[in-house]
């Protein structure tokens, strides 16, 4: 009897982590779902974001001026996008990481060899022009 009661602890215990992985994950993959579109930063900075198959990638960068900033990497982990890309007029290699996300909005931190601070990107759109 008391085996079958440690047998039954642990398969609910066993269930239960697997509910809650399982939850984080369609979670994360909804968040993701909502980013596609265009974003824009308070200086004017636009960003497009790509969603295909649960992969979230930044395809551009365009600063208000109009130049046109390399993204090196894009990551999308456990709810947390974070990338790096580099600014060819001051050769500025720029990393963000995002700190909350809502519908219509990204958080972010960021910092290069020279400053860091905090940015809100804005959501404008959901489609990519």
């Amino acid at each position: 009897m008391k085996r079958n009661i440690v047998i039954l602890i642990l398969l609910i215990t066993v269930l239960s982590g697997c509910a809650v992985i399982g939850g984080a994950k369609y979670r994360y993959r909804k968040i993701a779902e909502g980013l596609h579109g265009t974003w824009e930063e308070s200086g004017g900075t636009i960003y497009k974001i790509e969603v295909m198959d649960e992969l979230v990638n930044i395809i551009s960068i365009v600063d208000s001026d109009g130049e046109a900033f390399e993204v090196q990497e894009t990551k999308w982990e456990e709810g947390i996008l974070s990338w790096t890309y580099l600014v060819p007029s001051t050769e500025y290699v720029v990393n963000m990481h995002s700190t909350a996300i809502t519908e219509d909005t990204i958080i972010c931190d960021w910092q290069n060899d020279y400053a860091e601070g905090s940015e809100t990107l804005t959501k404008i759109s959901d489609v990519i022009e």
